[in-house]
């Protein structure tokens, strides 16, 4: 095969209408503002941390011993062999337990992991203060993941509890543009999976909160813990999402439970009220599953197909798992083809746009892609106009029978990111 020249390569993908792959070349090639130093730092406080997390748990204790081996770690927390020889002391066993070592030997493993899994590799790939990771979108729902490394594994702000003082680990406050007259801008499609799955089902009861502006989640999870809607915090309102997604896309009753902190008997009454409370949804599922036995496929609202091999398969497991991934194709999906109709659609408005908002070529950068969420590095004195015409490009760039909602944020850091009204 002949060398295509780079002039001949650009007229090779437009030819093959591939305008979101150049995109994302163009997103890896700019790549997410990063500060080597402030990254550095947060290295070593991580560091600090662990070591302060490891010398707190052997003074619980009284003795040290071998924080990496479960079997050390089971056995200080109590926990007995099993009948097969087994012994676990997963993240699940250890919040059960729920004593201050166990709790301790958690912060400990979820330091270590943030530490060895994101800030390490990523320390790696750091160039010209900048860090290129690639986009793969040839995934099984058509989601743009990442690798080499995965910026969407950086982990929010989070709290440790070292017995009476507590530690912010702050990740995204390391990633930031140099150029001090620059700032992220942030625009985040709200439940958009909850109102895909509106539009597809047609549940009477979830058009109904979506139309007139309720949040789902936070309405969910006061009626299942019986308080007021304004007394849901975020922490319990990112719990109960998990758990309705969870039963959207087939969770067992057996992590729900653990998921709900109770048992299976009560985690199926919630998961019955759920369907009773959204009838349309149980309907829409079994709509789907059974589609996809007859074609063997599956679309998303674009009509993009996922074949699904053993969703005849006589082995029950294999069955159930591929019915599960009928149901998350066709919502996660549809979610992926918004959120990159989104890209497209930005490009294209921001350069309609640009004379009339004073911006030179290139001054509003896409530099991340969160599954719902598009970050972009922009002029700090343009924010509320480049906010503007984002929130009109993703409110309007699909026509669902419930319409799309998008919440602004924008900071000097992908830390600092605040929520902005226009």
């Amino acid at each position: 095969m002949e060398r295509i020249g780079k002039g001949e390569l650009y007229k090779f993908f437009k030819e093959l209408e591939m305008p979101l792959q150049m995109s994302l070349v163009n997103m890896e090639l700019e790549g997410f503002p990063t500060n080597s130093e402030a990254l550095q730092k947060l290295y070593q406080h991580l560091v600090e941390t662990m070591k302060r997390l490891e010398m707190k748990i052997y003074e619980l204790h009284g003795t040290r011993f071998n924080l990496g081996s479960s079997a050390a770690v089971a056995r200080i927390v109590g926990l007995h062999r099993k009948t097969n020889g087994r012994i676990s002391t997963s993240k699940q066993i250890l919040e059960k337990i729920d004593s201050p070592i166990s709790q301790m030997i958690l912060n400990y493993r979820k330091i270590n992991a943030v530490l060895t899994k994101t800030i390490q590799p990523l320390m790696k790939c750091v160039k010209d203060d900048r860090i290129r990771g690639q986009s793969i979108t040839f995934t099984s729902t058509g989601r743009i993941s990442m690798v080499e490394p995965n910026l969407q594994n950086v982990a929010k702000d989070f709290e440790l509890d070292l017995s009476n003082e507590k530690i912010l680990i702050s990740c995204r406050q390391v990633f930031y543009p140099n150029d001090s007259n620059r700032c992220l801008l942030s625009s985040d499609f709200c439940q958009l999976e909850m109102r895909i799955l509106a539009h597809l089902s047609q549940d009477s009861a979830l058009l109904q909160v979506i139309k007139v502006d309720k949040d789902i989640f936070t309405s969910i999870a006061a009626r299942w813990n019986n308080i007021s809607e304004v007394d849901v915090g975020e922490q319990l309102r990112n719990a109960t999402k998990q758990i309705c997604y969870g039963i959207v896309y087939g969770m067992s009753m057996r992590s729900l439970a653990e998921a709900l902190k109770c048992n299976e008997q009560e985690a199926t009454l919630v998961s019955e009220q759920f369907h009773a409370a959204y009838p349309g949804i149980r309907i829409y599922m079994e709509k789907i599953i059974k589609f996809a036995r007859n074609n063997g496929y599956v679309e998303t609202i674009t009509g993009r197909r996922r074949y699904l091999e053993n969703i005849n398969n006589a082995e029950i497991s294999l069955k159930n798992h591929a019915e599960r991934q009928a149901v998350n194709s066709a919502i996660q999906g549809s979610a992926a083809d918004i959120a990159k109709s989104a890209i497209l659609r930005m490009e294209k408005n921001m350069l309609k746009y640009q004379e009339k908002l004073a911006l030179d070529a290139g001054a509003v950068r896409l530099v991340l892609h969160l599954h719902d969420e598009l970050i972009f590095e922009i002029p700090e004195d343009k924010v509320k106009k480049i906010a503007k015409v984002l929130r009109l490009t993703m409110e309007n760039c699909v026509k669902l029978n419930v319409p799309l909602k998008v919440k602004l944020k924008a900071g000097k850091s992908w830390g600092q990111l605040k929520e902005i009204n226009l």
